[in-house]
């Protein structure tokens, strides 16, 4: 039986008071509501430095960084111009955020008070609709991450390109605009965006291109790059690898990654990710991708095998594949391969053997409760291509039989020193546990 999550409960229960309270038409919507612009100052010698670092710099891919604005609480505040109301009763207000330079933008909306029955519209400056989400799932989305226990939360936007973004708060007839308390006291500055890139091999590419391998079709439709954006407006990505749920029938979008990438329930809402990201052909540009947004629930993670166990709220795109995974302890030698995007490149293929077995104090990362005498990590010595940051949180497979093993952690593999060790939490190290358990390893 699928696991229903605190989400799903939160979002199911308001629909059904949405669907009582509900009744007005959607017609006589406000083509050019009030709105408040809010610009942020262009980037400080400090941001800039800042900036600068992350381009050059090693450990986690980031692609963005936290902006706060420079303003009181008050001046930030969506509903704090009149909203426009049409004579049908429709109501809508709305709020322009910029910051200049950059690439991408994802607002981080705090919510005081916002309607079930709201909608809010995200809008490119010249008018071009970019996406819509519903007062319910926003709400049902924050409420998860409190339940979760955190504190001071933002939901988070899609990732959207340009560098300025309107939000519109849209709400029907006989709600009242005074019960909107919603603001925008921060952003994620995107400096980067690399699906945007255009991509073709060189002969000095380190990398593998997944496409020029036929047989690893099927592992291919079951990685995805995924984004994810922490309390401080930082956002990053990794790869992740979609699992095979408990019963044949259904296809729970159920998503392994690594604990370092996401280890608690608000980045987990505030996930995105892509899937077909990679080349149409062996070594060409890569074809069109489909986005997944919405978030996902936190359904398990382990520190010390750095892996967590995510589950999206919106299904995977069609004809994506479901891996068959295994917690049996592999041979030492057997060939493995990896799926990932390495500095969020369209998908990259490694090939190799199981080294050794490691303790996850012999891997550098470690939780407080660690079995002393476990096995955490597999130890994987490449033949074929090597993984960066950005890497992370990519499947494990033995070649034999395309079974999951193992979920990236680090290592030190690279284009310098392409026969250093990567790092894979076992599954097996947390085989014991309830989800992963009943998890169908017979896909």
């Amino acid at each position: 039986m699928a696991q229903e999550t605190a989400w799903g409960r939160l979002r199911s229960g308001v629909m059904v008071l949405l669907a009582l309270s509900l009744s007005c038409a959607h017609a006589d919507r406000p083509a050019s509501p009030h709105r408040l612009d809010l610009s942020f100052p262009p980037l400080s010698a400090q941001e800039t430095s800042r900036q600068q670092r992350l381009v050059a710099g090693h450990g986690q891919f980031l692609i963005g960084f936290g902006r706060a604005m420079p303003t009181s609480g008050e001046e930030t505040r969506v509903d704090a111009v009149p909203c426009q109301v049409l004579p049908s009763g429709l109501a809508s207000c709305a709020l322009r955020v910029r910051s200049p330079g950059a690439v991408g933008l994802r607002l981080g909306v705090r919510v005081d008070r916002l309607p079930v029955q709201a909608t809010l519209r995200f809008i490119s400056p010249d008018g071009t609709p970019r996406a819509v989400v519903s007062g319910v799932d926003v709400n049902a989305s924050l409420a998860a991450d409190q339940v979760a226990g955190a504190s001071g939360l933002l939901y988070w936007s899609p990732v959207f390109v340009g560098e300025a973004l309107v939000l519109e708060i849209e709400l029907p007839v006989g709600v009242d605009p005074e019960q909107v308390q919603v603001s925008v006291p921060q952003v994620s500055h995107l400096f980067r965006l690399p699906w945007l890139q255009t991509e073709i091999h060189t002969e000095t590419d380190c990398y593998r291109d997944v496409s020029c391998d036929k047989g690893a079709e099927r592992i291919s439709r079951a990685t995805a790059l995924i984004l994810f954006t922490d309390a401080d407006g930082e956002t990053g990505t990794c790869t992740g690898s979609l699992l095979a749920d408990v019963d044949p029938a259904t296809d729970i979008p159920y998503l392994l990654t690594a604990h370092h990438c996401v280890a608690d329930q608000p980045k987990a809402s505030s996930i995105e990710s892509l899937w077909r990201y990679r080349a149409r052909e062996c070594d060409g540009p890569a074809e069109t991708h489909l986005w997944v947004r919405g978030g996902a629930d936190l359904m398990a993670t382990v520190r010390s095998a750095d892996s967590s166990l995510l589950r999206l709220r919106q299904p995977s795109p069609e004809g994506s594949a479901f891996a068959r995974w295994s917690t049996a302890l592999p041979l030492e030698g057997e060939p493995v391969l990896s799926i990932h995007h390495p500095h969020g490149k369209p998908q990259k293929l490694t090939k190799g053997r199981l080294k050794d077995y490691l303790h996850c104090e012999d891997a550098a990362y470690c939780g407080e409760d660690a079995d002393p005498d476990g096995i955490h990590y597999l130890s994987v010595a490449w033949t074929a291509g090597v993984t960066k940051s950005g890497s992370s949180g990519a499947g494990l497979f033995l070649v034999s039989t395309g079974e999951l093993i193992g979920v990236l952690s680090g290592g030190l593999s690279s284009c310098d020193t392409p026969e250093g060790a990567d790092d894979y939490g076992w599954l097996g190290y947390w085989g014991h546990s309830s989800i992963i358990g009943g998890l169908d390893q017979q896909r």
